[in-house]
């Protein structure tokens, strides 16, 4: 209630504390003013309407909450990530409705994509992880021509979106007041087999955004729609759901090959534990922290290094994080970052649509998320 009232703005009175306002607003002792209102709908991110109704609506995003947060207490969907999840529902529908549009006068169906649930009763990481591989065109020497974690990322996404997927970047609400902690989402999928969807929390290390974006895969390879925090590493399974650990093994083994895994650990495990990590995730281009646990899966190394490895990379991440974030240097501009989170595939259809007459202006606005005289820029 304390932080309901913080986050709201609610004034001490001289005989009540904020959160005791809010209280008597909830239970109908009190009323708020209308602009009082106006600021609780944007705290929690609904229309004013919704707190005229004669009862609250019922919460619900549809979509599977395969969230794990070890051993704390799993809180509800923040008002922010189901105001997001909402978002590229919509946003998701409209896609939907202006392929459909597109077929239509075509006269060619839409056809579904047949890799989402195709292993929705198969439940085999091998099968499924050679799968995707084959899908998406994913070639060994083409990976390791990725400089860095970053540039793997931009290949599986754009190996991804070639293939029909619809792969956004997107933490916030547009605006960096919104973001949303990577500890409440690191990525979803919408499991649509006509325009699979996924959303990846660029909020997030870019190192880990890889093994996100392959995690969301798997989802859509088994069929299945949900949010994730999926943080792979909890200290043990017993709190993960089962669809959670097999994509996490799916990531695991799409990105980190058995066999080749097996002979870049044979070379570096005579020297010191960091190092060797460190070299290992340097040359398959994914996070250290993916890397250390897999060793611990597999029994190369202990618990005890395990979690003193990853609490050493986590410690590493927050404190560069809280740096950049202290920064008062210029960054990339709105319409590089927007660029970015909105992915290649979407542009591309709502430009292709909007040459054809197909698409106004305004209506490629609201799909893109940018006003209509920045969608030149947003092209270029």
């Amino acid at each position: 209630m304390e932080e309901a009232a913080q986050a709201i703005g609610i004034p001490q009175t001289k005989d009540r504390s904020p959160e005791q306002r809010l209280k008597d607003w909830e239970d109908g002792q009190d009323y708020p003013t209308h602009n009082q209102l106006a600021t609780v709908a944007k705290a929690y991110f609904r229309p004013v309407l919704t707190f005229y109704l004669a009862e609250p609506p019922t919460v619900e995003t549809d979509v599977a909450d395969f969230r794990t947060v070890g051993d704390r207490e799993l809180k509800a969907p923040s008002p922010k990530l189901r105001a997001l999840i909402s978002r590229m529902k919509a946003k998701q529908q409209q896609v939907l409705d202006l392929l459909r549009e597109e077929h239509e006068q075509t006269g060619v169906p839409l056809e579904p994509l047949q890799f989402v649930g195709r292993f929705r009763e198969i439940r085999d990481v091998n099968a499924v992880a050679r799968d995707i591989e084959a899908e998406l065109g994913i070639r060994r020497n083409d990976r390791n021509l990725a400089n860095d974690n970053d540039g793997l990322f931009r290949y599986f996404r754009y190996k991804a979106e070639q293939c029909g997927v619809f792969v956004l970047a997107q933490g916030d609400l547009g605006h960096h007041t919104t973001d949303i902690d990577p500890e409440d989402f690191r990525g979803f999928a919408l499991a649509d087999p006509l325009v699979p969807f996924v959303v990846i929390n660029d909020n997030d290390a870019k190192a880990a955004r890889t093994f996100t974006l392959a995690h969301e895969l798997a989802h859509l390879w088994i069929g299945t729609s949900g949010i994730s925090n999926h943080n792979p590493f909890g200290r043990n399974g017993a709190d993960e759901i089962d669809d959670e650990k097999f994509c996490n093994a799916v990531a695991s083994e799409l990105l980190l090959p058995t066999l080749q895994f097996e002979e870049a650990w044979a070379r570096v495990d005579k020297i010191d534990l960091f190092n060797a990590v460190r070299t290992v995730a340097s040359e398959f281009s994914i996070s250290r922290a993916a890397t250390a646990h897999r060793l611990w899966r597999e029994e190369k190394i202990s618990e005890d290094q395990w979690w003193a490895l990853y609490n050493q990379y986590q410690a590493e991440w927050r404190a560069r994080r809280a740096r950049d974030q202290g920064r008062n240097q210029g960054g990339p501009s709105w319409y590089t970052i927007k660029s970015y989170q909105l992915g290649n595939r979407l542009k591309e259809t709502v430009f292709k649509a909007l040459d054809s007459g197909q698409l106004t202006y305004t209506r490629a606005s609201r799909i893109l998320g940018a006003s209509p005289e920045n969608l030149k820029k947003l092209r270029a």
